[in-house]
């Protein structure tokens, strides 16, 4: 029998959470060696769970968002006989769309406040300044830009 709704909507937000705060770590001192201010002034290994909360809120949703996209979809969309991987490709593909709507934004908020932080003249320190600085900058939420290459 395949999941239900709610299987893939718990199952998805736990376990996309569980992989974010596992990893966060990790990819803080990447985003931290990418940074322009080098990585001692972007904070070094102080604080590797700065930003930790954004990602906790935005993790469960777009994770869950990608379980139910792809679970309902890979149920209703048929391909014609020996196409069947399609099946997977399309609805695997719309649940990351679909996810993106709600992953980048995190992502965005989560990079500003990593790196942001440390710096002198910083206007970054939480997420509710870097999505006002977002709508102030670029006339919207933040990730608004990076939406069409994460999606591509």
């Amino acid at each position: 029998m395949p999941p239900a709704f709610t299987d893939s909507l718990i199952a998805g937000g736990v376990a996309g959470t569980s992989v974010d705060l596992l990893f966060f770590p990790i990819d803080t001192l990447k985003t931290r060696l990418q940074s322009s201010q080098g990585f001692i002034k972007a904070g070094g290994f102080k604080g590797v769970y700065k930003g930790v909360g954004s990602v906790a809120l935005g993790s469960a949703p777009g994770a869950a968002a990608f379980f139910t996209t792809y679970d309902t979809l890979k149920k209703t969309i048929k391909f014609a006989p020996g196409w069947e991987p399609l099946t997977h490709l399309v609805s695997a593909s719309c649940g990351e769309v679909v996810a993106c709507i709600i992953r980048v934004p995190t992502e965005v908020v989560k990079s500003r406040i990593r790196i942001d932080h440390y710096a002198r003249d910083s206007v970054h320190l939480d997420p509710v300044s870097c999505v006002r600085v977002s709508e102030d900058q670029i006339g919207g939420c933040p990730g608004k830009r990076a939406w069409k290459t994460s999606c591509i």
